[in-house]
């Protein structure tokens, strides 16, 4: 009697543990939650398989929402299933047994992907993931504002600007100084307050923007510039004579520029009036002779010779020779007052 109620004890027992144990079993699987994967629009994602050790898998069915069936994957082989969508399947590869890639991923690729695994030993066993598609961060940049500096204090506001309006995370990481190995989080936000004095002044800051898929930063160093007075006088000293010798060039080639021009100008006349006279020489065949006036006793002037004194017509372009009778008679009679103040040699 004794012996029989302790069997039936331990038999209960044994099947309450079973029970409870199966229960678990069935619990976990439905509290489990789907693995997060996060991508960004033009990458790739992969979706791993933890294998339990000692399984081996022999076939893997991949579902979308738990509807959409996508293929089968043997070994490292994808096979999509003929009603799919090849938008996506022509995506798909196997990255080994157990790992799903999927390529240049768009924002509709988002959602729940189901593995349903097969093992060779006969157990079946599903998982879940849930992939979020983002965009790629912008780079981001960093503006002063409210700059206020003296020679012992500064203040200035950080602002890290992004050329977009997405959900983003900011966050401001300091360092000591450029050569410096430790980095400290010192704030959160798109803006950064600071009120520095001393050798704080010289530090880097750093802007980090993320979302769970991509992230970018940059930085920016001595926020608060302390130039000087020296250095200011220093800069403007150079500043003016930089000008200053450029005007002295500019200057010195204008001049010779003008005088360059004037000598070619002179050049050119003298040119001319030369190759005149020899015209002249050669078309009258005689001696030019030129009205001397005196002035006064013991003087002698030579008078100017224009164009309209040479005795000389213009005929087709051709010279013709004059007669000095000719040459008189077109000058206009003097007077006797003039006639008195000249004489001829």
């Amino acid at each position: 009697m004794e012996g029989s109620l302790n069997y039936r004890k331990t038999t209960g027992f044994l099947f309450l543990l079973m029970t409870l144990l199966f229960s678990g079993i069935i619990f976990g699987r439905a509290q489990e939650s789907p693995l997060d994967v996060n991508g960004i629009v033009g990458g790739s994602v992969l979706l791993p398989l933890k294998i339990p050790q000692g399984l081996s898998i022999l076939e893997v069915r991949w579902k979308l929402f738990n509807k959409v069936r996508l293929g089968d994957s043997k070994g490292q082989k994808f096979e999509a299933f003929h009603l799919a969508s090849p938008t996506i399947t022509q995506r798909l590869e196997m990255e080994n047994a157990a790992t799903l890639r999927i390529t240049t991923v768009t924002k509709n690729d988002s959602g729940i992907y189901r593995a349903e695994v097969q093992y060779e030993n006969g157990l079946n066993e599903e998982k879940e993931f849930r992939l979020n598609v983002y965009d790629p961060v912008p780079v981001p940049h960093i503006e002063k504002e409210s700059l206020s500096n003296t020679s012992d204090r500064c203040n200035v506001t950080l602002v890290c600007r992004i050329s977009t309006e997405n959900y983003l995370n900011f966050l401001w990481i300091k360092r000591e100084t450029k050569d410096s190995t430790q980095y400290q989080n010192i704030s959160a936000g798109q803006k950064l307050h600071l009120s520095l004095s001393g050798n704080l002044m010289d530090s880097e800051y750093f802007c980090l923007v993320s979302n769970p898929a991509d992230q970018k930063n940059t930085s920016t160093f001595n926020v608060c510039p302390r130039d000087s007075p020296l250095e200011m006088r220093m800069l403007g000293y150079f500043i003016i004579l930089v000008a200053l010798i450029v005007l002295s060039i500019l200057v010195v080639f204008i001049f010779l520029k003008m005088k360059t021009k004037k000598k070619k100008k002179k050049k050119e006349g003298m040119k001319a009036a030369s190759t005149y006279v020899e015209l002249l020489k050669t078309s009258l065949g005689e001696t030019l002779y030129t009205e001397i006036n005196t002035t006064s006793p013991g003087v002698i002037e030579q008078d100017r010779y224009h164009l309209e004194d040479y005795p000389m017509n213009l005929q087709k372009g051709k010279l013709t020779e004059t007669t000095v009778y000719q040459n008189i008679q077109s000058h206009p009679k003097r007077t006797s007052t003039e006639a008195s103040k000249r004489e001829v040699y």
